[in-house]
């Protein structure tokens, strides 16, 4: 699923490591990430195992965290730029109507 909208997950952890029998060695091991707001962390000991798994990573260990991604500097000028003129029409507008 997608994290909250406008926001990025940050994949920290890419291998979990478990202890399983041989032949229930599984393929992958999914984590939801569905509506998690800015600031959202999953640790390991979040993520639902498949049944006869064990974690062998510290339960504390970063997974994912949730962030809302900051523009680039040319786009952050863009803004303060639009801001600004919008600001000016604002100022003369105002002149014109005294």
């Amino acid at each position: 699923g997608e994290s909250y909208p406008g926001t990025s997950v940050d994949q920290e952890l890419h291998v979990l490591r478990l202890s399983v029998e041989a032949t229930h060695i599984p393929e992958n091991v999914s984590v939801s990430v569905e509506g998690l707001e800015e600031g959202a962390h999953v640790q390991a000991k979040d993520i639902e195992l498949p049944r006869g798994a064990t974690l062998l990573e510290e339960p504390d260990a970063l997974v994912a965290t949730v962030y809302v991604p900051r523009g680039n500097a040319a786009d952050e000028a863009a803004d303060e730029a639009t801001a600004a003129g919008a600001a000016a029409e604002s100022a003369a507008a105002a002149e014109a109507a005294e």
